[in-house]
């Protein structure tokens, strides 16, 4: 019976952990998503210029050379950020669900309506946030 009950007191304690990072998620979605696009596309171009002076074949290049790099991937960049988030708000949302005992399926639905219905708040959010130009 003891085993039983630290076995519920562990699920609880994984529950409140991952809530908070899907809400911790959710709010640097929210944060981001209130940037403007110059400040939005400052921080991309700061993380790719970081990673471009790191890296063993770009970090020689000349100042020209690396900022033509820093412009082709930024969008690939912000997209993947865009992407990571929301995989990062997926993976702690369905952990959270997991701790539940309904059918797989059920958690996948759950997972992805969800998502989707930050996605549109947050498109929304957006439209009434500063304008995001880039």
């Amino acid at each position: 019976m003891e085993n039983n009950i630290s076995n519920k007191q562990k699920l609880k304690i994984i529950r409140i952990i991952f809530f908070v990072l899907m809400i911790a998620s959710c709010v640097a979605i929210f944060y981001f998503s209130s940037q403007n696009g110059e400040k939005s596309q400052a921080v991309s171009a700061e993380v790719i210029r970081d990673i471009i002076d790191v890296y063993p074949e770009t970090k020689d290049e000349s100042e020209r050379v690396k900022r033509q790099l820093t412009e082709e991937l930024q969008f690939t960049v912000r997209k993947f950020a865009h992407f990571c988030i929301y995989m990062v708000l997926g993976f702690t949302l369905m952990t959270v669900l997991s701790t539940f005992s309904f059918s797989n399926k059920k958690k996948i639905f759950i997972v992805i309506f969800l998502g989707m219905v930050y996605a549109v708040s947050d498109e929304i959010h957006q439209i009434f946030s500063v304008r995001k130009d880039p």
